[in-house]
């Protein structure tokens, strides 16, 4: 089980050591953010820290996680420290609007209408819209029109 947890580790610091070594100094859209996080020391991370096995308190009551290890590293790479700042999701983007965070580190669904606004880097995990019913309920919805008349749930901030 600990052989297996660690294997899990290593491969997560890995992704997260590839993914900021492909990234550049360019990726900072604003050069004086850039220069103001290296003059602070510090990068200011927005993540929520209550999605597995993204970003989470471990048993430790640590943030844990792979966007904690991405966050770190890429701090790592432009020579500062990284000071995670969990964020409700539904502020995540005014806190980075208002600037009390310098990046998200976060699930963001890329859309057209935040490419206008927002600079967003090579996804790191794809993940598509997904249903789920109960047991025995399986080919009961095909379309969107077999859901009218059910109740439905979704996590408040996605967009379809």
């Amino acid at each position: 089980m600990k052989l297996a947890h660690l294997g899990r580790q290593a491969l997560m610091g890995v992704m997260a050591v590839a993914l900021v070594a492909g990234m550049s100094v360019k990726s900072f859209a604003d050069e004086g953010l850039l220069n103001k996080v290296k003059e602070r020391g510090t990068l200011l991370v927005g993540l929520e820290g209550t999605y597995p096995p993204f970003s989470f308190q471990g048993d430790d009551g640590k943030l844990t996680g792979f966007e904690v290890e991405f966050a770190q590293q890429l701090a790592k790479h432009l020579g500062v420290e990284a000071s995670l700042k969990p964020t409700k999701w539904d502020g995540m983007l005014a806190s980075l609007d208002s600037k009390r965070i310098d990046v998200v580190i976060n699930q963001v669904t890329i859309s057209d209408e935040r490419k206008k606004k927002y600079d967003f880097s090579t996804p790191y995990t794809i993940s598509g819209i997904q249903a789920l019913v109960k047991k025995g309920n399986e080919g009961t919805i095909k379309t969107a029109a077999d859901l009218k008349g059910k109740k439905v749930g979704c996590r408040s901030g996605h967009q379809l």
